[in-house]
């Protein structure tokens, strides 16, 4: 199943401390059997699944051009660090 974000109104107090989870985990969910299994996700995992959901979602954006590129990015004011090269 897809994970989900489990929020401390979806599962009693007592659970979340012995489980360990924070005010609003993201976890996997798993049923087998009569067994439903709650795994949490890593903030690398959460992220790596809402990037493959926005794909999915048709959240994207380019292909661009190097010049459409630099146009999109002063648009959104999104800054690339700018690296310098040792010639020697």
């Amino acid at each position: 199943m897809s994970p989900v974000t489990i929020k401390s109104k979806d599962l009693p107090k007592i659970l979340h401390q012995k489980a360990g989870l924070a005010a609003s985990a993201f976890v996997t969910v798993r049923f087998e059997k009569n067994l439903i299994t709650l795994t949490p996700q890593s903030a690398l995992e959460r992220a790596i699944t809402e990037g493959l959901e926005d794909l999915r979602q048709g959240r994207t954006y380019g292909p661009f051009t190097a010049k459409q590129l630099d146009t999109f990015l002063d648009k959104h004011k999104i800054g690339i660090a700018k690296r310098t090269r040792n010639r020697t």
